[in-house]
């Protein structure tokens, strides 16, 4: 077993610290301004955290959400698999996406390109 030195404490401390605050807490970055907000709000968007970062941002519904599809191009934000990553049996396979339910480019998915699941993709 290593001895605990107080640097080596400190630094577990400091580790526990960062994990425990990030847990409960969001990342603070730039909030929309009140124009760009109303602009959002009055274009049927919400407002959400966007990434990482935490800046805020407009996110919109589509009107082809969950639609079968095959490819992006029959989608207004892409065509994307249900399930978040595709598995070694599904890439490259032919498959049939849905499209995607918002305009956010943020989180996991599996695009679905001429019928096909593309590799999984995250954007923080």
């Amino acid at each position: 077993m290593i001895p605990a030195t107080p640097s080596l404490k400190v630094l577990a401390l400091a580790g526990l610290a960062l994990c425990l605050a990030a847990g409960g807490a969001q990342a603070r970055g730039t909030p929309l301004s009140a124009a760009e907000r109303a602009k959002c709000l009055a274009g049927g968007g919400s407002v959400a955290v966007m990434g990482l970062s935490g800046d805020e941002g407009c996110v919109h519904p589509m009107p082809d959400a969950g639609k079968p599809c095959t490819d992006g191009s029959q989608c207004k934000a892409g065509c994307f698999l249900d399930s978040v990553h595709a598995s070694p049996k599904t890439a490259g396979a032919p498959v049939t996406g849905a499209c995607a339910r918002t305009d956010s480019i943020f989180g996991c998915r599996t695009a679905v390109v001429d019928g096909k699941a593309g590799p999984s993709l995250c954007v923080d």
